[in-house]
């Protein structure tokens, strides 16, 4: 099973992409997670999800999640997000759910279909800030 990559968009690589000057992959820290999602962001689903979008305006077409959806699917990736997020998710389907506990205790269980997930997304605060060019902390 495949653990989801996290994702940081301090506010200087928000209005990148933004404005179409910074690929997807380039939001992901660790090498081996951008080599993982540059074999796999093709074949298989990815699936965007924050902690909790409680309010609509955190899940509608001007938030992140909607820009991170739009530009994976102009990439060619079959991309779809977490209405309310994982929380919501894990609330009304917790049977869906797995705490890394729970999947190591059945490592004879089956596979399950391959989704590759941009969990833990955040962004940093300065984005909401006007000097967003400063490094977050």
């Amino acid at each position: 099973r495949e653990a989801a990559i996290n994702v940081v968009i301090p506010g200087l690589m928000l209005r990148r992409l933004k404005k179409g000057n910074l690929p997807i992959k380039s939001l992901i820290p660790n090498n081996e997670d951008k080599e993982k999602f540059a074999k796999r962001c093709k074949s298989d689903t990815v699936l965007l999800y924050d902690e909790g979008s409680s309010e609509r305006q955190d899940s509608g077409a001007g938030s992140v999640l909607a820009l991170l959806l739009h530009k994976l699917r102009d990439d060619g990736c079959e991309a779809y997000f977490l209405e309310g997020g994982f929380s919501k998710f894990q609330s009304e389907y917790p049977e869906h759910c797995q705490t890394s506990l729970e999947h190591s205790a059945c490592p004879n269980s089956s596979p399950p279909v391959s989704v590759l997930g941009l969990g833990g997304l955040r962004i940093s605060t300065d984005c909401l800030s006007d000097s967003g060019d400063r490094k977050s902390t």
